[in-house]
């Protein structure tokens, strides 16, 4: 807390709001309408998601692109020394431009593939090297004789490679542009059991890196749902819960709306542990995230932080309109049917401006949720700066 200043309690229905008087600040709002607008939130902020970018998934990706161009530029090597190979057959000056021009291209892109690799467009870059790399190698085989040219079989390298971290439907869609370039290239030339061995070769990496992607894309799902997500409530854990905090500390500072927090505990959890059992226990922890899972709203966050306290980010909200949601949720658990009666103590505290941090924000509805519990528990207490 920023202020030293004497708590001041302030009636709000069922709440006891206790202001905190912060240096300069004006009085909130006591307009009655503004708990009845709607909430409203800007495109791409219907749900704040934990942020799961980090220094070492820039690390990866840029490592990833350097093994790209690194498989590009040994590619376009083996079809250098191919063609040194085979002088005698035609096309061999043009081949050999056209790999060089390729090879030198790729080489050239770094920086920029560089600089994509930290932004959302990493994938459709890749992408479209990896077409690049498909329409050169028809083009090439294509010019060495068509579906007979040993260059065919090098389709199958840009889809076995995609398999790897290509969405599945990309991976997909590569795979049947593959195969349909191959078709053409079968038409250009003459078609024999090499041909047709070559040909089920391409559609077999195609279908393999597919069911890959598809694979890698479940457990890639399943893996993060484990690192986010509490397995006994569902909830988002305590880490995953502090990410989705930050990332909207962020959000408000940049748009200038407020957020709130609250910290909710179940009250005698070691009572109910000792008299029915753990058992007993973890179905009333259930409950209570099924509750507050069920009463918030779409873009709010539900988080168990703690082995009977959980928390609740509630974005774009005011300090009153969070007492209210915190009174309501101490209700629905109070009326809650788990076999044994269930109550909780909820402190509530609101992002007060540029100079806050969501960890002041989090340390204050700790600070209140303390107060409801000396105070008798099952009740709400709010900090609010004014």
């Amino acid at each position: 807390m920023r202020s030293s200043g004497e708590l001041i309690p302030q009636a709000l229905d069922e709440t006891a709001v206790w202001a905190v008087p912060g240096p300069g600040a004006d009085p909130p709002s006591r307009d009655p309408r503004r708990s009845a607008r709607p909430h409203r939130r800007g495109r791409g902020h219907d749900r704040p998601q934990p942020d799961t970018w980090t220094a070492r998934d820039a690390r990866f990706w840029v490592r990833y692109f350097y093994v790209s161009l690194a498989s590009f530029t040994a590619g376009g090597l083996f079809v250098f020394a191919y063609l040194l190979l085979t002088t005698d057959r035609p096309h061999r000056a043009l081949l050999m431009a056209l790999d060089a021009v390729a090879v030198l291209a790729w080489i050239g892109i770094t920086p920029v593939g560089l600089r994509l690799m930290r932004t959302p467009w990493r994938i459709a870059f890749l992408a479209s090297l990896s077409m690049s790399a498909l329409a050169l190698v028809t083009l090439g085989a294509g010019l060495d004789g068509g579906a007979s040219s040993p260059l065919a079989m090098v389709l199958v390298l840009p889809l076995l490679y995609a398999g790897l971290v290509y969405p599945s439907r990309l991976v997909g869609s590569l795979g049947v542009v593959a195969v349909s370039l191959y078709a053409a290239l079968a038409l250009i030339g003459t078609s024999g059991p090499r041909e047709l061995v070559v040909g089920t070769t391409v559609v077999l990496a195609g279908l393999t890196s597919t069911a890959a992607a598809a694979t890698r894309t479940r457990m890639t799902t399943r893996l993060n749902e484990l690192a986010t997500h509490d397995e006994l409530t569902g909830c988002l854990n305590r880490r995953a819960f502090d990410d989705a905090l930050r990332a909207e500390a962020v959000r408000a500072r940049r748009y200038g709306r407020p957020f709130s927090v609250i910290m909710a505990d179940l009250d005698r959890f070691k009572a109910i542990n000792d008299t029915f059992g753990h058992a007993a226990g973890d179905t009333a922890l259930r409950t209570v995230a099924s509750v507050l899972e069920g009463g918030v709203r779409a873009g709010d966050v539900v988080g168990h932080v703690g082995g009977d306290e959980f928390a609740v980010l509630l974005p774009e909200t005011g300090a009153e309109e969070a007492a209210e949601a915190a009174v309501r949720l101490g209700a629905t658990v109070r009326d809650a049917q788990s076999g044994v009666h269930l109550t909780m103590s909820l402190g509530v505290s609101t992002w007060s401006g540029p100079e806050d941090s969501a960890e002041v924000v989090v340390r204050r509805a700790d600070q209140a949720l303390y107060t409801a519990k000396q105070a008798g528990r099952d009740q709400v207490e709010a900090y609010v700066t004014i």
